[in-house]
Parts: structure tokens; C-alpha cells; sequence
């Protein structure tokens, strides 16, 4: 028969098995949220195992903003529980998606810990790194650590260059351009925004070398 450790084993593979759909439900859900919250936003993909047979479907921006304000305390938690159980992905991914929401819902707080969890989860994954460490800058910024907003978004865009990740440097030049905004620093502001439309350009370039 079954040793204990027979047991036990089998009892872990569900338990992972269980909360790796748990956690692929809470990511794929905050993901599609992000959409309806912000049309204009850069649409990103998930990583994820189990694709749910019956998908709840966020139909608008109201309905979007209730579902995350319903299951916030629980997607901190997740992305809590993917960094301690080392779902990594889940936990920067997971991070990424609330961004937005946090940001205009003035979650600060809890923006700030699911960052911090993803830094630790994204530290060998060096694009997951460069994304999260753009997306924590602007934590600095809501709470007017004005400093380590700059600190965090040069390094941000330094780390996205070398990913070549255009999008992203175009992105966080113009996040830092709003810390200089916000700091009536107006010529930085205005040079970091045409850096942006600059490399906006050249991305453009380069998808329309694709499509010829």
C-alpha cells in the first residue's frame, strides 16, 4: 500500500496543482481588468497553465474597477503566496496587472508591497526586472518621493534599453518626464517627452519595416 510519504506527496502535487489554478484564475482575471480600465494601456500577455473553461468576462470599466476592488485584499494576498510558494511569474505578472489600478484607485500601499514582492521574484528574470522596476517608480511619484521616483525610472529605462524593449523605454521616459512635470522642472520635462516621441518614432519605423 501507500507509505505516508506516498501520501503526502500526491497531497502536495494537488495542493500545487489546486493553487496554480487558483493563482492563473486571479492573474488571467486581473489582466483582462486592466483592458477596460485603460484602453490606451500596453497590452500584455500572461503566462499561465490553466486557461479557465468558463472565463469571467469584465465587461466594461465599472465592472472592471468592482471585481479588483472586491478581490484586492485577496490579489494581495496572491501575489503574496505565488512569491512565497515560488510561483514568480504569477507574483511580478500579478503585479504588473494591478499597477494601473492601484495607481487610480490610490491603493499606494498596496501598490507599494506587491512591487517589492515582485523585485524579489523578478531579480533573475532580467525583462520581468526591468518592467517591474519601471512600474515601481511610479510608486515613488503618488507618494512624492520625488528622488527615488527619478532614481528608479533612469534605471528603469537603462534596463529596458538593454532588453530592447522600445515600447518600455518610450513609456518610462514619458513616466519621468511627469516626475519632472510634477516637479515644475519644465525644460527636463519637455526634452524627456521628445526623447519619448523619438523613440515612439523609431518603433513605429521599425513595425512599419515589418509589415513591408
Amino acid at each position: 500500500g501507500p507509505t505516508p510519504r506516498d501520501v503526502l506527496d500526491r497531497y502536495t502535487e494537488l495542493t500545487g496543482r489546486t493553487l496554480t489554478r487558483l493563482l492563473d484564475h486571479f492573474l488571467d482575471t486581473a489582466n483582462q481588468a486592466t483592458r477596460p480600465m485603460s484602453p490606451a494601456a500596453r497590452k500584455y500577455e500572461v503566462d499561465i497553465t490553466y486557461r479557465p473553461e468558463s472565463r469571467l468576462v469584465l465587461r466594461d470599466y465599472d465592472h472592471a474597477v468592482e471585481w479588483l476592488e472586491t478581490e484586492r485584499q485577496t490579489l494581495v494576498a496572491a501575489v503574496a503566496l505565488s512569491l512565497d510558494g515560488d510561483w514568480r511569474t504569477h507574483t511580478w505578472q500579478l503585479a504588473r496587472a494591478l499597477t494601473f489600478f492601484c495607481m487610480v484607485r490610490g491603493h499606494t500601499r498596496d501598490w507599494a508591497t506587491i512591487n517589492e514582492r515582485a523585485l524579489e521574484a523578478a531579480k533573475d528574470n532580467p525583462m520581468a526586472l526591468a518592467i517591474t522596476t519601471k512600474n515601481y517608480a511610479m510608486v515613488f511619484w503618488q507618494t512624492a518621493r520625488y528622488a527615488d521616483a527619478i532614481h528608479y525610472n533612469e534605471r528603469a529605462i537603462e534596463m529596458l534599453r538593454e532588453q530592447g524593449d522600445l515600447q518600455g523605454v518610450a513609456g518610462t521616459l514619458n513616466n519621468l518626464s511627469l516626475v519632472y512635470r510634477t516637479l515644475e522642472r519644465h525644460a527636463e520635462a519637455a526634452e524627456l517627452l521628445e526623447q519619448a516621441i523619438t523613440v515612439a518614432r523609431e518603433l513605429g519605423d521599425r513595425h512599419l519595416e515589418s509589415q513591408a
